[in-house]
Parts: C-alpha cells; sequence; structure tokens
C-alpha cells in the first residue's frame, strides 16, 4: 500500500530529520531520567549511611554513658562506704589499750 507521502520525497526527508530530532530528544531525556535515578539511589545510600552511622554513633554513646553511669555509681558506693566507716568510728570512743591506760 503505498503511502501518501510515497510521492513526495521531501515531505519523506522532512518526517525522517523529525524522527531522528525526537529520538535525540527521547535519548536525552533518558540519560536524564537514569541520571535523576541515579542521584536518587546514591542519595537514598547517603542517608541510609548516615542513618547507619548515627546509630553506631549513638549507640556508642549510650555504652560510654552507660560504663560512666557504672562508674560513679561504684565510686558513689565507695565514698558512701567510707563516710559510714568514718561516722561509726566517731560513734565509738577509741579504746584505750593497756600500755595506754593511766596508772
Amino acid at each position: 500500500m503505498p503511502s501518501d507521502h510515497d510521492d513526495h520525497p521531501e515531505c519523506n526527508k522532512e518526517l525522517v530529520k523529525q524522527i531522528k530530532v525526537q529520538e535525540k530528544i527521547i535519548g536525552q531525556l533518558k540519560e536524564r531520567i537514569n541520571l535523576l535515578e541515579t542521584i536518587n539511589t546514591q542519595k537514598s545510600l547517603g542517608d541510609e549511611i548516615a542513618v547507619t552511622f548515627y546509630c553506631l554513633v549513638l549507640g556508642e554513646l549510650t555504652r560510654i554513658l552507660k560504663n560512666k553511669e557504672d562508674e560513679i555509681r561504684e565510686k558513689d558506693e565507695q565514698l558512701t562506704a567510707a563516710l559510714k566507716l568514718i561516722d561509726s568510728r566517731k560513734e565509738t570512743p577509741p579504746q584505750l589499750h593497756d600500755d595506754d591506760q593511766l596508772d
């Protein structure tokens, strides 16, 4: 079946030219879409890395804080025990040993 354009080679050339321009535009759009997808993937990956790093840092800070709390609690217990010992020595009068007694 012959087309209406077959009789007009100029029309065919113009159509071929327009098709090539459109194919070029489509190719450029595909490149841009691929670039945007790559950027989006990298951004998502970057966000994922940032969240992972944040969680690691938060976990480490929590561990350090827990260790410091344990350390402070231990020192507080030692201080409390020392104060109780000092108080108990104040309450009981010093005992005189046999050689310290007055004649």
